[in-house]
């Protein structure tokens, strides 16, 4: 093969995306998710430690993130353990929305 050849193949595959651009994407998910996981053990402790109660907004909006994370990888990459992360963080969105929920309903 050919360099230009290797070039355009390269280009058709990657969609004319920069290689760094696609990296970089990668890593700030990742910070993102865990950064934000973070966040939730914060907020969860400082709710626990004043008021005695857990606070399921976080964890589901944390959950909901990161299903939709992984819900997109898998449509693109079609790999099939993205789709297993995808379903367990689905679940827990739904464990905590629901105690969201059943928090607001006994407090009325």
């Amino acid at each position: 093969m050919k360099k230009e050849e290797i070039l355009e193949k390269s280009r058709r595959e990657n969609k004319n995306r920069d290689i760094v651009e696609i990296d970089t994407i990668n890593s700030a998910s990742k910070i993102a998710a865990i950064v934000g996981a973070l966040l939730c053990v914060l907020v969860s402790s400082l709710d626990w430690h004043f008021t005695k109660t857990i606070n399921f907004a976080c964890w589901a909006i944390n959950f909901g993130i990161l299903s939709t994370l992984f819900g997109m990888k898998y449509l693109r990459l079609r790999r099939k353990h993205k789709l297993l992360i995808t379903a367990v963080y689905l679940l827990f969105f739904i464990f905590f929305g629901y105690g969201y929920f059943f928090n607001l309903l006994c407090a009325v």
